[in-house]
């Protein structure tokens, strides 16, 4: 008989005295008057099932219900304060790469009142102190928070940067653990998904078809598909959010230059040296650009090639 069948049949016929149900938890919130109070940006927490591929469901961890959360774009030198909602029936959190906060937002159990209890809220308060592209993800228990969905990013702009004909933001991760982690939703449903669901992605699908893009002060996700043209200036920001794999960014056909600047005639500046390929460690992101000159149709993945056989590519077109 299978255990769910021996389970009903236990509360069927045993005296309603012995069935006991383990009551539900009970939370209380840390920093109560923050629900109230005003902030610069408003998240939420939420379970969301998200479309993983064509007819397969994943039951995701999200910020604001989708997979990737929100890149956010703080110029040098501004604060900005952030609340997290908490929908979920999880604690959750917002634990920052790269920005400066006080300890008490530090999102992480040493620091409870940081940590946002189901029906909760709390403000974080950060200060972009100096440039680059930088995670944030739940830290109550960031492994299997991060394979679920609970990321997203920061991008602190350089000042001195020109500003690109096209800025993309690649999100490096995953949906799920693999089978024989410990850690992970032992079940997905959907219509062919045969058990658990494990990808790894590129802005949380795998073989992505959404872009996100900066237009304005603002990252945009569409779906589609990353292009350019002859001639434009190019820049890309990629942050890696999988737990524990390291990832590289590869993109066919081109070169940029391994410690910034912009490459001209083939050559870098002074100390810096090209390349089609660069190491991402987890939560670690970096920014390349280059002056757009090769017309195609033009693959980008991550070079581990295993994690491109569980999806991490995709397409860039180029018109000449």
């Amino acid at each position: 008989m299978k255990r769910l069948h021996v389970l009903a049949w236990l509360a069927a016929f045993l005296p309603a005295a012995c069935v006991t149900q383990s009551p539900l938890p009970s939370y209380e919130c840390a920093t109560p008057a923050d629900e109230a109070a005003a902030a610069d940006i408003t998240m939420t927490a939420q379970d969301a099932v998200i479309e993983a591929a064509p007819g397969v469901f994943f039951h995701a961890w999200t910020y604001d219900g989708d997979v990737p959360g929100p890149v956010l774009r703080i110029p040098l030198g501004e604060t900005r304060t952030i609340k997290l909602r908490n929908d979920s029936p999880r604690p959750a959190s917002l634990h920052f790469h790269g920005v400066s906060y006080a300890e008490t937002d530090d999102g992480t159990a040493e620091h409870p009142e940081s940590i946002v209890n189901p029906g909760c809220a709390h403000i974080y308060t950060v200060e972009a102190v100096q440039p680059g592209v930088w995670p944030y993800h739940s830290h109550v228990e960031p492994r299997s928070e991060m394979a679920m969905g609970l990321h997203g990013a920061i991008v602190v702009p350089d000042p001195a940067e020109a500003a690109a004909d096209h800025e993309y933001f690649v999100y490096l991760g995953q949906l799920g653990l693999e089978e024989g982690e410990e850690g992970g939703e032992e079940e997905e449903e959907g219509e062919g998904a045969g058990g658990s669901v494990f990808y790894m992605t590129i802005n949380g699908r795998p073989g992505t078809a959404q872009v996100i893009e900066l237009e304005g002060n603002s990252y945009v996700v569409s779906e589609g598909m990353a292009n350019a043209q002859v001639g434009d200036l190019v820049r890309w920001r990629v942050v890696s959010v999988s737990p524990d794999d390291v990832h590289t960014f590869h993109l066919h056909g081109h070169r940029w230059c391994d410690r910034g600047g912009v490459m001209v005639g083939g050559e870098c500046p002074a100390g810096t040296l090209p390349t089609d390929n660069e190491d991402i460690f987890p939560a670690q992101g970096i920014s390349l650009e280059y002056v757009e000159d090769a017309p195609g149709h033009w693959m980008f993945h991550c070079h581990i090639v295993d994690h491109v056989i569980d999806g991490m590519m995709a397409m860039y077109h180029v018109d000449p």
